[in-house]
């Protein structure tokens, strides 16, 4: 007898969170609202496929995950070592969601789309997830704040992508026309996603006889550990424009 099929369009992603990366692979939890009207208790076998401008760039199967969706029908996957198929497209999506200077008018109230394929019969579950569809995360809303030869810089992350990456101590250059004017560091940085904006505060040394106008770039420049991941370079990719006429 031939596998029959139920397909479903469009789960609500909640959120995908990047974590424990190397160069070439990532872990990956992925949450998920499951909707009704469709019985995941049963899988023994799931794939998941993640694509990205119509790319491939990840992909993992899991045996023997039996799924339950919670009391609010939400179910949880986690994905280990998912190799980078497509570094270029990887790149892209990153890029995506680090926040960088963009037009406002990108912040629109998008989400990543799932399609499912359940092979009834073989209890094998087949998920493509498009990462297409959603907004731009954006860094907003800086105060500078100079105190003798200290400078705070607080902003606040809204992530409309439902892509998370943590990274852990994180360091950041001001910079003016090519010139570094300070630099900053975080004790931790969340590329969330939350319902609310989420602030983060930097510190650092102002260089010395450098004087705050005009505008500057802060930009996020390596991470506190050596590891050799991804991570390195995709916090090399945030950028704010910041207006140092407005200095508390």
């Amino acid at each position: 007898m031939d596998n029959t099929s139920t397909v479903m369009e469009h789960m609500e992603i909640q959120s995908l969170f990047f974590h424990h990366p190397t160069m070439r692979e990532t872990d990956l939890e992925i949450s998920i609202e499951a909707g009704s009207g469709i019985d995941l208790g049963w899988i023994s076998s799931t794939k998941v496929s993640l694509l990205y401008d119509g790319t491939l760039i990840g992909e993992a199967s899991l045996k023997d995950n039996y799924i339950i969706p919670n009391e609010y029908n939400m179910i949880n996957l986690v994905l280990q070592k998912i190799e980078i198929r497509n570094m270029i497209a990887f790149k892209a999506l990153i890029r995506h969601v680090i926040p960088q200077p963009r037009d406002r008018c990108q912040l629109e109230d998008k989400a990543p789309s799932a399609a499912l394929e359940i092979l009834e019969n073989g209890h094998t579950l087949s998920m493509v997830i498009n990462l297409d569809n959603m907004g731009v995360a954006k860094a907003l809303d800086p105060i500078v704040r100079h105190i003798g030869d200290k400078i705070e810089i607080t902003f606040v992350v809204r992530n409309p992508t439902n892509v998370i990456i943590f990274f852990d101590k994180t360091h950041f250059k001001l910079q003016k026309d090519g010139r570094t004017l300070a630099t900053l560091e975080g004790t931790f940085f969340l590329i969330g996603s939350t319902d609310d904006d989420q602030q983060y505060v930097l510190t650092g040394n102002l260089n010395p006889y450098i004087r705050l106008f005009g505008t500057a770039v802060l930009k996020g420049v390596c991470l506190d550990e050596d590891a050799d991941t991804w991570f390195i370079h995709a916090i090399r990719q945030f950028e704010m424009e910041i207006n140092l006429d407005n200095v508390i």
